[in-house]
């Protein structure tokens, strides 16, 4: 249709071209004598011819801003998802880091534990060895005892 109208304005253009390349010229005054009618009437089928033209471009414009806002709209919409996405994996990414953080807290308390449970049985371990030893020696010495007084009645 856009063709259609675009030859009618061109046809109808030729026409005035030629319709003034058949004007009788005036000598000296630059200007040419043409019949008004067939002017007129040339200029009543463009005007008839353009307001189709108008139409079809402002459809064409309004087409091309409704495509337009389209687009604005879902590059709007793609961005929000993609910040929304960027917000969640942050988020995940952060619940992570205190999942990590509080693994290390654990483990760093776990080695704490571990290193104080292994010092308190050392030192529990040494006390009952020295108390052991202060009986073995106390034994020890009653049993010296006790060999020196039945080496002294075996002699005696």
């Amino acid at each position: 249709m856009e063709n259609l109208l675009g030859d009618r304005i061109d046809s109808l253009t030729e026409q005035l071209d030629e319709l003034i390349d058949r004007g009788t010229r005036i000598p000296g005054f630059n200007k040419v004598l043409i019949d008004p009618e067939t002017f007129l009437n040339i200029l009543e089928e463009l005007r008839r011819s353009m307001p189709e033209e108008v139409k079809h471009a402002r459809i064409i414009i309004e087409d091309q801003e409704r495509i337009l806002t389209d687009a604005r709209d879902k590059a709007r919409a793609i961005l929000e998802q993609a910040q929304k996405e960027a917000d969640r994996l942050l988020d995940e990414d952060e619940i992570a880091r205190q999942g990590r953080l509080q693994a290390e807290e654990m483990v760093r308390q776990a080695e704490h534990y571990y290193l104080e449970m292994k010092r308190s049985a050392l030192v529990y371990t040494n006390e009952v060895l020295q108390r052991l030893e202060e009986n073995l020696s106390l034994m020890l010495r009653q049993v010296q005892g006790n060999r020196g007084e039945l080496t002294s009645q075996a002699q005696g």
